[in-house]
C-alpha cells in the first residue's frame, strides 16, 4: 500500500512489526494513523490480522481509507451474518478482519481459524481488557 505518514508514527509501526509488542496510545496522539498504517502492512494474502472491539464508525473509515490505498486484500468485517463456512473462506483469503470477540473465540475453539497463519491482533481500547474478559481469553487461546 502507498502511504504517507509522520516519521514518528513510522518508527512506532516499525517497532510493532519487528517485535511482539503491546502499544498503548491515548486519543489525539496518532492512534488512528498508527493503527491504519499497521493494518495496511498486513492487508495481503499471506497475513491475517484480527481487529477486535474497533468502533463501527472508525472501522468503516479505516476500511475505506485502506481500500483507496490499493492494498492487496481489502479489509473487511465478519459478522453473525456469515455462515461458519463463509468465515473459513474469509480467513483463508488473509488480510485484516474486524470481528467480534464471540465469533473469533468460537472459531478458534472449533479450529476454523488457521492459527499458524495469524500474524497479529489489534485490540481497540485494550486498556479495558481484564484477565477474565473475552479478549484476554482469545489471546490466551492464540498463545497456546
Amino acid at each position: 500500500c502507498d502511504w504517507k505518514m509522520n516519521e514518528v508514527f513510522e518508527d512506532i509501526v516499525a517497532e510493532m512489526v519487528m517485535h511482539d509488542c503491546l502499544l498503548v496510545m491515548a486519543k489525539g496522539l496518532g492512534l488512528y494513523e498508527v493503527s491504519t498504517r499497521y493494518l495496511s502492512l498486513f492487508s495481503r494474502s499471506d497475513a491475517l490480522v484480527f481487529v477486535i472491539n474497533m468502533p463501527k464508525n472508525i472501522q468503516q473509515r479505516m476500511e475505506l481509507e485502506l481500500q483507496q490505498t490499493g492494498c492487496e486484500v481489502s479489509p473487511r468485517c465478519i459478522t453473525t451474518e456469515y455462515s461458519p463456512e463463509e468465515r473459513s473462506e474469509e480467513y483463508a483469503k488473509g488480510g485484516c478482519i474486524a470481528i467480534t470477540s464471540r465469533i473469533i473465540a468460537v472459531d478458534i475453539l472449533t479450529a476454523r481459524i488457521p492459527v499458524s497463519s495469524v500474524s497479529g491482533f489489534l485490540v481497540w481500547d485494550a486498556h479495558r481488557v481484564t484477565e477474565t474478559s473475552s479478549e484476554a481469553f482469545i489471546l490466551r487461546l492464540f498463545r497456546q
